[in-house]
């Protein structure tokens, strides 16, 4: 009866140390699983923030760029043109360290196989920098005329009573497929829009 009773005693405690090492198996494998996945998720937030960072800074040159456009009069052949896909005219600022001052640029949207790019292109396409990258086709510059109308080319007929003064239109707005930025628009200071806010111009 006693040798019994201690190999029962022998087997319960037997058994407790297996369900021990399970339920703790069980708790490292779920610790191990968390822990991979705060630092992938670590690892998606450092890479998201500084993505936006970067397009952060080159939004805020584009927009140094368009607020800097020369105006010039619409006879010249200098003077601002764009449609649908690019615009160009004299910029006072480029993107690249070696620029001689004021020039003109270009800035295109291309296509990159399923992506979009916005590239900003010097005269000649000597030089060239992407700017912005989404997927899809999507995508397009438009202009605000005297009348306060959107237009998806630049200069556009003219017409009695509008278009006067300089060639510059009143704002350039630029639809694209990243999900933060979709529409920007920008003002340049030659344009007597310059002091609107544009959340106005967005509605």
């Amino acid at each position: 009866m006693t040798r019994t009773r201690s190999q029962a005693a022998s087997g319960l405690t037997l058994l407790e140390m297996l369900v021990t090492m399970v339920l703790l198996s069980l708790i490292v494998a779920l610790l191990s699983q968390i822990f991979q996945q705060t630092l992938r998720m670590e690892s998606l937030l450092q890479r998201y923030s500084s993505s936006e960072r970067d397009i952060q800074l080159r939004l805020a040159w584009i927009g140094d760029a368009i607020e800097g456009l020369t105006p010039t009069p619409l006879s010249d052949p200098q003077s601002f043109r764009g449609d649908a896909r690019s615009c160009e005219g004299i910029a006072a600022m480029a993107p690249w360290f070696d620029s001689p001052g004021p020039q003109r640029l270009r800035w295109e949207l291309r296509r990159d196989g399923a992506d979009t790019v916005l590239w900003a292109l010097d005269e000649g396409e000597r030089q060239s920098l992407p700017l912005l990258r989404w997927a899809g086709n999507s995508g397009s510059w438009s202009y605000l005329d005297d009348d306060g109308e959107w237009r998806d080319s630049w200069p556009p007929p003219p017409q009695p009573g509008s278009l006067k003064g300089l060639g510059l239109p009143k704002a350039l707005r630029l639809r694209t497929g990243l999900e933060r930025h979709a529409e920007l628009v920008w003002l340049p200071k030659a344009s007597s829009l310059a002091l609107i806010n544009r959340r106005t111009l967005e509605q």
